[in-house]
Parts: structure tokens; C-alpha cells; sequence
């Protein structure tokens, strides 16, 4: 069964009714009562778009594979953070709020994201709850991701690393390096960060394979749970990556991942 649902039953944080917002997440249900684990899946696109094809396509695939799996339509360009943080938190604490409902385990709550949104689906796995501070009386259930799977993710905001756009247009174009390091993985990795499972394709000039290798440096040396695949065909933006030999792996590697996550 596929419907939409809201992200955000009432109030909204930071809503503009000047710009247009769906407020919806697309769930991909199974028919029966069975208690599944919850895959939520973050499109990229640079936050100003939703790249459709790692939306239906990826949703798909865990529905396949056994979870419940909710597609996030966050907030996009113009508007700026917190905004799709807000949203892409508030979908999980919402799916566990409701997982009785949609026979979810709410011990085994996942995130999908690529390109942006997998650094958006990053920001679910390291930072702390943020929507309480906009929304007092929102479900108290807890918002980080007990796993992360992040394919060709934008992390890291060192000139160096390449890729700063997704950066700027979260943050705006005249962010200064002090400001974009506050959403640059690399530098907020603690004891609670949730595991991750990156993939990257060598060739990706957009996004270089460095943001990967900087995120799996800093979890290895914090102690935390990772795991980095690097695959040697593909430019940017494969999502399922069905044509790649390598690549089209990513998939069934992250259900591995995800059995050995605690």
C-alpha cells in the first residue's frame, strides 16, 4: 500500500505560506501486521530540488526487502536551515510516534539519502534533537536514526574536499567557512552518532569520493560504527545503480549492514 502522509500533523516551524511546502512523506506499507523495521528515504539534489529518482525506485527496493518505507519531501530552496533538518527529524520521531500504527519497530528506525540528502540524512545521525526547540509540545519519541546508509553524501564543507554548493544553499550564498562547518559532518561525530554505511563511485566529480573518506576518518576515530564502499564506475547520482557492476551492489551490501547494526 502507498499513501501520503504529513510530516507535520498541525503547526509547522519556521513556515513560510509565501513559499509553497507539501508537508508530506510518501509511506510504502505492507498489507499485514507484521512488525517490520522503517526505512526513510532523503532524495538529494543540492536542497533546492527532490531528484526523483531516489525516491519511488529506493522506497521500492526495502518494501521488497521487508521494511516499511517512507519517502521525505523536506524543505527545499528558498528555504534555508533548520528548516530541512526540522523536517527530516520530526519524520522520524513521527514514524515512531505512530509505529504501533504503520507496524513499525521503533528500535530499528533507518535513513536513506543521497548526494544533499545524505547529508541530510547525516545530520539525523549525528546532531541532537533540535525539533523540541520550535515545537514544545511535539512527540517526545527520540529523532536520531539507529542507522544511517548515505550513497555519494555531501559531509563534508573544506574547500578542499570539493562540493561546497549544497552547503551554501542551505546556509546561504555569503556563509562563512565558521558558519558552514557547523553542518560539515566530520566535525560533530560523538558517542551517539548512529552508525553509518556510505558508498561512493570514484569517478564523481560533483561530490568527490573525499566527502566519504573524511566521514568514515572521523567515525574511526571516535570509535563509532562504519562502513565505506568504493566502487570504480559512475559519475554522480546513480541511486539504485541497477547498470553499474559495481555500484548496484550498494543495495543489498546496506541490508547487510543493517542486520549487524545493534
Amino acid at each position: 500500500m502507498v499513501k501520503d502522509l504529513k510530516i507535520w500533523e498541525n503547526d509547522i516551524p519556521l513556515f513560510d505560506e509565501n513559499i509553497p511546502f507539501e508537508n508530506k512523506m510518501t509511506a510504502y506499507l505492507h498489507e499485514d501486521d507484521e512488525i517490520r523495521p522503517a526505512m526513510i528515504v532523503y532524495p538529494g539534489g543540492g536542497y533546492c530540488i527532490h531528484g526523483e529518482w531516489e525516491c519511488d525506485p529506493v522506497a521500492q527496493f526495502y518494501y521488497d526487502n521487508g521494511y516499511n518505507a517512507f519517502i521525505v519531501y523536506y524543505r527545499v530552496q528558498p528555504y534555508a536551515h533548520p528548516a530541512p533538518m526540522l523536517d527530516a527529524q520530526m519524520a522520524v520521531k513521527s514514524v515512531r510516534a505512530h509505529a504501533a500504527k504503520w507496524h513499525v519497530d521503533p528500535n530499528r528506525v533507518f535513513g536513506v539519502g543521497f548526494s544533499a540528502g545524505g547529508h541530510l540524512c547525516g545530520c539525523v545521525a549525528v546532531f541532537d534533537d533540535i525539533v523540541g526547540q520550535y515545537l514544545p509540545d511535539a512527540p517526545t519519541t527520540d529523532s536520531r536514526l539507529t542507522g544511517a546508509i548515505l550513497g555519494y553524501p555531501v559531509t563534508c564543507a573544506d574547500p578542499d574536499a570539493g562540493h561546497q554548493d549544497s552547503f551554501r544553499h542551505v546556509l546561504g550564498e555569503d556563509a562563512s567557512q565558521e558558519l558552514l562547518d557547523t553542518l560539515s559532518l566530520e566535525k560533530h561525530i560523538t558517542d551517539k552518532t548512529s552508525p553509518i554505511f556510505m558508498w561512493h563511485t570514484i569517478p564523481d566529480t560533483l561530490v568527490p569520493f573525499e566527502h566519504s573518506i573524511r566521514l568514515t576518518k572521523a567515525m574511526a576515530k571516535a570509535g563509532r560504527y562504519a562502513e565505506l564502499h568504493l566502487f570504480p564506475e559512475g559519475e554522480h547520482g546513480n541511486a539504485m545503480a541497477g547498470w553499474l557492476p559495481g555500484a548496484c551492489q550498494w543495495g543489498n551490501l546496506s541490508l547487510d549492514f543493517m542486520k549487524r547494526v545493534k
